[in-house]
């Protein structure tokens, strides 16, 4: 039985999606859709409909007559992206711990001293 075009074409992008958010696909290697086809058993119609949906997305770039390729994130992106996280995570704690109760205190504790014993038995020694 074949899948509808629209579920190749979400595999793909899936099945691209990861290979690049977990490096495997490394920064700036061309992506050579007959390749990717073969590699994710999917054909070359779902493959560069999940490119053009990356490239939307800014996970890939296409360039003219050379096709695709991986985007680089540069070290500014990883420091705006590390500021944004601790702007949000740090107000995110301070929301947590004003609204926390004696239960979620109790389960933050109990987390603190499992990650210490779990920190000691695997030989490491705490700061």
């Amino acid at each position: 039985m074949d899948l509808p075009a629209s579920s190749k074409s979400e595999m793909a992008y899936q099945f691209l999606l990861k290979q690049l958010i977990e490096a495997k696909i490394p920064p700036e290697a061309p992506l050579r859709i007959p390749a990717l086809g073969k590699d994710s058993g999917l054909g070359v119609t779902p493959m560069r409909e999940a490119l053009r949906r990356l490239e939307s997305e800014r996970f890939v770039v296409m360039e003219n007559n050379r096709g695709f390729r991986a985007t680089a994130v540069t070290q500014a992106e990883l420091m705006d992206l590390e500021g944004c996280r601790l702007v949000i995570e740090t107000a995110l704690l301070r929301e947590a711990i004003a609204h926390g109760d004696d239960v979620w205190e109790a389960e933050i504790l109990s987390s603190h001293h499992l990650l210490a014993k779990a920190v000691e038995l695997g030989g490491d020694k705490q700061p």
